[in-house]
């Protein structure tokens, strides 16, 4: 009799003992570590975000990020795209040299305030790939240009997508800036107008309403360039959907695949109303898509990982609602007096860097460098 009761406490215990082991285990699975993730020598006084990670066939990583600095000359900080090289001991990441440069200027806002005013031409949100069997032009970088004067309808108003591509990374020798698209024959306004190659809106009857695009994610695999686009039709300040394009012939032509997320799902994974930024990725054979979410609280939350299910369709696997799936959300981990009002959450993953998942956060801006990146290691994969 006593030796049932002894049983019946070792047991319980026992069970006790196991549920606290895979609480902390799911915990330490969706907190995952957070170590700084730095670019030896970036110029950028104000810090880095944005990133992109490829490697070549010959395993050399390449990182192409948003660096930010504060010029005296101008009251808007400038960013620009610059890619760094990782090196010899991986984990160690060099500033190799900017694509972008963000430049001080004047822009003629013909359908506003009818003036001249003064700003500066960032870039931001790059994503970079290797295409092998595109001799002579096999790193491929796309960001988004737009013009800011501390005005968001003047941004979408100048927004374009930008190419630049080389053979060899390393000697900082790109082709010239290429405006590659653009929404329709009024984004951006003539003169600028006339060097877009492509008004997406053209692919597809369904993008006829979209004003502008922003936020480019490249991904090559199987001989076809992937790439999604934050969408803006009704709400010129937050996308109301992310669109893929894609290309077979190295980026000659394109072709309208699908929309992968719109904003109507937002409430479905909590609180939030609006998403910026993406990236697709791979992982064991697996496409994934990350993006940005966030609302009232936080401007963004962190990194929501989700799966295609059929990339080539532009196709998210679901959950039994008929929603995206959602894989793993990385929160921000940090105390909510370090952070800024934006929080954070673009980021990018590749199998081969030792940082895993790289993330963007932004700090108070009291810090000097409030711009960061942190990796978060490899395990987000369900088991």
């Amino acid at each position: 009799m006593h030796w049932s009761k002894y049983l019946i406490v070792i047991v319980g215990v026992g069970f006790v003992l196991i549920t606290i082991k895979n609480v902390l285990s799911v915990f330490s699975l969706w907190s995952g570590p957070k170590t700084k993730f730095e670019v030896l020598r970036d110029p950028g006084t104000l810090g880095i975000y944005d990133p992109s990670v490829e490697f070549d066939t010959h395993d050399r990583g390449v990182l192409a990020y948003s660096s930010v600095s504060q010029d005296p000359q101008s009251p808007y900080p400038t960013v620009g795209v610059n890619v760094s090289v990782e090196g010899a001991k991986a984990g160690r990441w060099f500033f190799n040299h900017t694509v972008f440069e963000s430049k001080i200027d004047s822009y003629y806002d013909q359908f506003g305030t009818g003036q001249e005013l003064p700003g500066v031409w960032r870039y931001e949100m790059p994503s970079i790939i290797y295409v092998p069997e595109d001799v002579g032009h096999e790193w491929k970088i796309f960001s988004y240009r737009y013009f800011w004067s501390d005005d968001i309808n003047l941004a979408r108003q100048s927004g374009v997508i930008v190419y630049r591509d080389t053979g060899d990374i390393s000697t900082g020798q790109w082709s010239k800036e290429k405006w590659l698209f653009s929404a329709n024959k009024y984004n951006p306004p003539a003169p600028y107008n006339s060097v877009v190659s492509l008004h997406i809106n053209t692919l597809d009857e369904s993008l006829s309403r979209v004003a502008a695009y922003s936020d480019p994610a490249a991904f090559y695999k199987d001989k076809t360039i992937y790439m999604t686009l934050a969408a803006y039709e009704r709400n010129i300040t937050d996308p109301d959907r992310i669109v893929m394009i894609a290309s077979s012939d190295f980026g000659k032509t394109w072709r309208y695949v699908g929309d992968v997320f719109n904003a109507s799902q937002l409430s479905q994974y909590g609180k939030y109303k609006k998403m910026v930024g993406g990236q697709i990725f791979e992982k064991d054979g697996r496409e994934f898509f990350t993006i940005a979410l966030g609302g009232e609280a936080q401007e963004f939350s962190g990194s929501f990982i989700f799966e295609f299910g059929d990339i080539t369709k532009a196709h998210l696997k679901t959950n039994d609602l008929g929603y995206p799936k959602l894989i793993k959300h990385y929160g921000l981990q940090r105390e909510i007096s370090e952070l800024s009002a934006l929080g954070g959450g673009q980021a990018d993953y590749h199998e081969k860097s030792k940082a895993g998942f790289v993330m963007s956060l932004m700090l108070r801006s009291e810090e000097k460098k409030p711009f960061i990146l942190e990796g978060r290691g490899h395990e987000f994969l369900e088991e």
